[in-house]
């Protein structure tokens, strides 16, 4: 497994040991940032593509013996792994992050649950994993769910969401009868606008 220094040069490249989940897992570990409000930790989006590319799904659901009792067949092992490549990859890094094996996602997957219905809550926890579902996926979750910024169009974000800015309470530029104004850096896999690294955000940011 070989990886850069940030996430515009990470790459996975899967060896033949350890398991192909430890590696996955050892990658999303190594990429993780802080470049977030109140520095929350998040798997920028390159890496996140990085370590759900389609042959390395195939490789882990492959291999993932969890599986024998549920998908018999070789042919039904590869359809649910296309589908999770097209529909679930953010569902496959938090399973494999949080230790969850892939019977865990399959179950997901037969409940018609994919990263549209990302994030998840209680109610959908699978029985045969409630725990580990409720001490480390629900928190964990939200390590892939950085949304990416782009022109038109506003945001509104919960408390539990990741937001991929940083600032410096240090360098204020304003201040006014709502809130504060600083200088703010998105981080550069999550957003499409024009080629700056900063602009300036009016409201109480981190507090």
């Amino acid at each position: 497994m070989s990886h850069g220094t940030n996430s515009r040069t990470l790459t996975l490249i899967l060896e033949d040991s350890p398991p192909a989940s430890e590696q996955v897992w050892e990658f999303i570990d190594k990429a993780i940032v802080k470049q977030s409000i109140k520095l929350r930790r998040f798997l920028p989006r390159r890496a996140l593509e990085n370590a759900s590319q389609r042959q390395i799904v195939f490789r882990v659901i492959k291999d993932d013996t969890t599986l024998n009792e549920v998908v018999t067949s070789v042919k039904e092992r590869e359809e649910f792994a296309e589908d999770v490549f097209k529909n679930a990859r953010k569902l496959f890094l938090a399973c494999i992050y949080c230790n969850l094996p892939m019977r865990c996602l399959w179950m997901f997957w037969k409940s018609s649950i994919t990263d549209e219905k990302l994030p998840l809550s209680e109610k959908e926890r699978p029985e045969d994993y409630k725990q580990k579902y409720n001490s480390a996926f629900l928190s964990s979750q939200h390590l892939f769910l950085a949304p990416s910024f782009g022109p038109g169009r506003s945001w509104n974000f919960t408390y539990d969401e990741i937001i991929p800015l940083s600032y410096s309470e240090s360098k204020r530029c304003g201040k006014g009868g709502f809130g504060s104004v600083y200088p703010v850096t998105i981080h550069p896999d999550h957003h499409t606008l024009h080629p700056v690294s900063r602009f300036c955000r009016t409201g109480q940011i981190g507090s």
